[in-house]
């Protein structure tokens, strides 16, 4: 009689003492008495075999489809240190009832990876995820058995080395497929060699989606997941911070580095540390340890693994393309000087305008006989802390901000204060009558603080107005006492499982539970796609809400201090000019996920990172009807529009399209 070895998956004679062709030997128990039996039989179709690896999170068998008559993958949803069970048996049990919690958000974060690469499985370089399941208390993932080595053993077989052009190839197809995860929303977050297949066939397969939407559930033991030392750039260190696709460009540049050097990259933490405290960087650039490396590929990699987000490729496809040669960079270095002399110009040009009285956008300071040093103003701010962020993290966005206004202006104290949200408006309240208000503060919804606002429509002559959305009187009105830094844009959130399950909408905008995967549709501002990525991970698509006219919100509303002194006032009113410049919007709106930004060039570059919004650059430039509110009549209209939504049968069936 025929039987299967559980290790090789090939048949032979049961009158044989093991497998001829691997040795392995029917009966065998498995090497951690908690890992499955082999030919323990899962959904009635897979029969596990041996380990091919486990660790903290997971345990992956080799597996016989008895359906398709294949070799598979099967990832075990396992976290060793509250789960276990007993040898020979299959069910798992918790060490405590505490850790239910953490176990259950860490399956549902374990469907989510298999969801994730499940959808990206048509492309090459992806791992194939065929099917995905609960079972025995926990939860299982089909994959493809790759049968290769990974990147990280291939090396170490050669010497510890790969010559650069090989590796060039490697990680170049990797990009191309990745982009298209990238622009379904999901971060891989754990590229490294370990983490590349090198397939027999010849084939390349990235894997190991485990990190792309891991819970915070525990700081500590989700940083063990998702972070690879040398491969994880600083902001994967932050619990609360703006990742995107410049997050996976970093470990794209490391792993490219490690092999192509044999060196491990410092850690990036360590890097960012010695340029703030010695100003330079600790990394060697790979040309150091390999002279004979093209110039144009080690600017590549050293852009790519560069501390600084804005410094780094915007996407995988940038990075791709430098690799091959197809466009090239200059010099981080080089980049940095160019940046410094951008701005020492700006200032010498404004300084000749100022000289000479020049019309046009610079009416602004005409007249004003304002010192272009501002020296001795003193500037505080306060801004609200936002949801999703504390009080440190909200307080560095904004010193972030200010920082090249400050660099400009060294003559000027420049004091930052972040409140937490409810309790904002008392102290704003307060300030007002007993004193101690802020110079530029971020004003609440439906709020005036009669005697501290400053009109500010001379920074609307000031700004290049055509280099912005939506900043003009037309649409803040003939006199401005508040300044947008962004805004929130309508669209519609679906759930697809439910959307391909002819689920009917809910009679109301319910956002918990569209958030819950209990509702088919939500229409919620763009500022709640984080929140929908995160819980929402693999399911949920984007939609246009199509309507004329169309209710925004502005966001960050700015206002300064008529009360200070002129001094203050005017160095406050060049912060607010400086937060409307291309920096300042970049790590507000683009690195952190402010809202939409107000800068058409950084508009481009959000969608660019965001292109399930794409669909918004033709909305806005549209000549559509824009109606501007805030705080809970911003609210009020989505829900209308959600009303309005579902009850039109053909802006319904338009969403599928």
């Amino acid at each position: 009689m025929k039987i299967r070895c559980m290790n090789c998956m090939k048949e032979y004679d049961d009158s044989q003492s093991g497998c001829p062709e691997c040795g392995f030997v029917r009966g065998t128990l498995p090497k951690e008495i908690y890992h499955l039996y082999p030919e323990v039989v899962l959904a009635d179709r897979y029969v596990i075999g041996t380990v091919v690896a486990y660790g903290g999170f997971g345990i992956l068998y080799r597996a016989w489809d008895r359906k398709l008559e294949v070799m598979v993958a099967i990832k075990e949803y396992f976290p060793s240190s509250y789960v276990n069970r007993n040898p020979g048996e299959t069910e798992i049990f918790i060490y405590t009832s505490k850790k239910q919690g953490e176990f259950q958000e860490g399956l549902e974060s374990f469907l989510a990876e298999a969801r994730n690469t499940a959808r990206f499985s048509k492309y090459p370089n992806i791992v194939n995820v065929y099917d995905y399941f609960k079972e025995n208390g926990t939860a299982y993932m089909v994959m493809e058995y790759m049968d290769g080595v990974t990147l990280k053993q291939r090396t170490k077989e050669q010497g510890g080395t790969l010559p650069w052009e090989q590796a060039v190839e490697i990680l170049a197809g990797i990009c191309e497929n990745l982009q298209v995860v990238h622009e379904a929303g999901i971060l891989h977050r754990d590229i490294s060699p370990d983490n590349i297949m090198l397939c027999q066939d010849g084939s390349v397969k990235l894997f190991d989606f485990g990190a792309a939407r891991f819970s915070d559930m525990e700081r500590d033991v989700t940083r063990t997941i998702i972070l690879k030392i040398g491969f994880a750039p600083p902001e994967q260190y932050r619990a609360k911070s703006r990742q995107g696709p410049w997050t996976d460009v970093y470990a794209l540049g490391a792993t490219l580095y490690r092999t192509i050097t044999g060196v491990l990259p410092d850690e990036s933490v360590n890097r960012q540390e010695a340029v703030l405290k010695e100003g330079k960087d600790t990394l060697k650039p790979p040309k150091e340890l390999v002279p004979d490396l093209p110039e144009y590929l080690n600017t590549a990699i050293c852009k790519a693994m560069a501390i600084q987000q804005e410094l780094r490729f915007k996407d995988v496809l940038q990075l791709r393309d430098a690799l091959l040669n197809k466009k090239q960079y200059i010099q981080i270095e080089k980049e940095l000087e160019l940046r410094k002399r951008r701005r020492k110009l700006g200032i010498a040009v404004l300084a000749v305008l100022l000289a000479g009285g020049a019309a046009g956008c610079w009416t602004y300071y005409r007249g004003r006989q304002m010192e272009t040093t501002l020296q001795g103003a003193e500037v505080s701010i306060w801004a609200p802390v936002h949801s999703g962020m504390d009080e440190e993290s909200q307080k560095q966005i904004l010193e972030n901000m200010a920082s090249e206004f400050c660099s400009d202006y060294p003559g000027v104290t420049v004091d930052i204060t972040c409140i937490p949200e409810g309790e904002y408006i008392g102290r704003l309240t307060q300030a007002a009558g007993t004193g101690g208000f802020p110079t530029l503060y971020e004003c609440p919804p439906d709020m005036e603080f009669s005697g501290h606002q400053e009109e500010l429509g001379e920074i609307l002559e000031l700004i290049q107005g055509t280099d912005y959305y939506f900043l003009d009187q037309e649409h803040l009105g003939e006199t401005v006492y508040q300044i947008p830094l962004g805004m929130h844009w309508p669209v519609v959130y679906m759930n697809s499982l439910l959307w391909e399950a002819d689920t009917e909408p809910a009679g109301q905008n319910d956002e918990a539970g569209f958030l819950d995967g209990n509702s088919l549709l939500l229409v919620s501002g763009t500022d709640c796609y984080g929140t929908v990525q995160e819980e929402l991970p693999g399911i949920y698509a984007v939609k246009p809400l199509n309507r004329d006219p169309i209710t925004v919100e502005y966001t960050w509303m700015w206002s300064v201090d008529a009360a200070a002194s002129k001094n203050d006032r005017d160095a406050a009113r060049r912060i607010l000019y400086y937060f409307l410049g291309e920096t300042a919007q970049d790590i507000l709106h683009v690195q952190n996920e402010g809202s939409l930004p107000l800068n058409r060039n950084e508009m481009d570059a959000y969608l660019e990172i965001n292109q399930e919004f794409s669909f918004l650059k033709e909305q806005i430039d549209a000549e559509i009807s824009v109606e501007f509110v805030r705080g809970s009549q911003y609210q009020e209209r989505l829900d209308e529009d959600y009303l309005t939504l579902i009850e039109d049968d053909q802006a319904m069936e338009a969403l599928d399209e």
